[in-house]
């Protein structure tokens, strides 16, 4: 069972805190469940008075007390629509500079991880990507649920990639020229 299950009127975050080894952590949280979580980042064993630098992924925020780095991850970090941070940007390569990234793919794993995908999506690679979450081995009619974080909603196969575009990554639909590449 997804864990937002538990908390349904509450939205839920990958949690991007970044390990020394440079992973990123992707456990489904809440602005509820943050607290215990972040112990299982070592946060609880530094004293409050000590400075602690942010860690979530592309954070530039100063080091502050380690009291203050739940409020600081509840109000920047969970209080805003997850969208690539810069450095993902600057990383991209040649070939990718035509296709900007509009988001993370934040579908919910099933394999008891408690984790989102996590993968930076442009425009052009979402389908694809689909893909990798089994969506393209379905009939165009079957009924599928979308498995973004929180949002559970029942719609037909072929209508999944135009729900997760609008309702979860907020993109427009484009003129009427390019719309047929685009749906």
């Amino acid at each position: 069972m997804p864990p937002f299950e538990q908390f349904p009127q509450e939205p839920w975050y990958p949690c991007q805190w970044r390990a020394g080894d440079g992973t990123v952590c992707r456990v489904v949280v809440s602005r509820t469940s943050l607290p215990e979580h972040l112990s299982t980042h070592g946060i609880k064993n530094i004293p409050c008075n000590q400075h602690l630098k942010c860690y979530w992924l592309g954070c530039q925020a100063k080091p502050m007390h380690r009291g203050n780095i739940l409020r600081h991850i509840r109000g920047v970090h969970l209080s805003q629509r997850q969208r690539p941070p810069k450095r993902v940007q600057e990383s991209l390569t040649s070939e990718e500079v035509g296709h900007p990234p509009v988001g993370f793919c934040e579908w919910y794993n099933q394999d008891g991880t408690r984790t989102t995908c996590g993968e930076v999506l442009t425009r052009e690679t979402l389908t694809l990507h689909l893909r990798k979450h089994g969506i393209k081995n379905m009939n165009r009619s079957d009924r599928t649920t979308c498995l973004w974080i929180g949002c559970e909603k029942v719609v037909n196969r072929e209508c999944i990639v135009r729900h997760i575009r609008g309702v979860h990554l907020g993109l427009k639909r484009p003129s009427t020229q390019v719309q047929q590449h685009y749906f």
